[in-house]
């Protein structure tokens, strides 16, 4: 069976993201599916790739850009997976274990100066973000965007609601905090280098 050529797998990678398949991650998912459909059919119908990509297309078109949900599922899966596992990563522990032995030593000064300390820590994970979204510029991961929007979503409202208040067990509760983030970075982290062998990442 003749494999398709890179020029062949491009114009379906490009008809795809035209089609409005933004993230190259769920872009190579259905390219996969698309490429091995493609070859059989040219294999069993005697026909040329153009042809075989054509009539592909016309009969399962809506059918594959419906999977774009399932990928979008899947992946909401996969990455809360992921941080669920860092939480007990021996880095996380450690940042942690810190986190909570200086809060506690320095607690009395930190309750006078709750909403300066909340808005530090915000403006430092405002930083972490804005330079994780630069490094993959334009290029759009469907993992990577969930992770982002999840870590932005919990820390907003961690801060407007929770940090910049005296609550019982403040510190306890800035641990589980700084832990969950921690997680959240290390799974980006992990991605990061997972699309590194994947895709020309840059």
């Amino acid at each position: 069976m003749r494999k398709l050529s890179k020029d062949e797998l491009e114009f379906i990678d490009n008809y795809l993201k035209n089609s409005g398949v933004e993230y190259i991650d769920v872009r190579l998912e259905i390219l996969d599916h698309v490429a091995s459909a493609i070859e059989a059919k040219m294999e069993e119908e005697h026909i040329d790739f153009y042809e075989a990509f054509k009539s592909y297309m016309v009969a399962n078109k809506k059918e594959l850009l419906k999977q774009t949900d399932s990928f979008a599922k899947e992946s909401l899966k996969k990455v809360l997976q992921m941080v669920g596992k860092n939480l007990f990563h021996p880095l996380s522990l450690v940042i942690t274990a810190a986190v909570v032995i200086i809060t506690v030593v320095l607690f009395d000064f930190l309750k006078q100066h709750l909403m300066l300390f909340s808005l530090g820590l915000f403006f430092l994970e405002f930083v972490v973000i804005v330079l994780i979204t630069k490094t993959y510029k334009k290029q759009k991961y469907l993992h990577i965007h969930k992770l982002v929007t999840i870590i932005t979503s919990f820390d907003y409202i961690m801060h407007m609601y929770v940090l910049a208040k005296e609550i019982p067990y403040y510190e306890w509760v800035l641990a589980i905090f700084i832990l969950i983030n921690i997680s959240f970075f290390l799974s980006l982290y992990q991605l990061f280098n997972e699309y590194k062998k994947q895709f020309d990442f840059a």
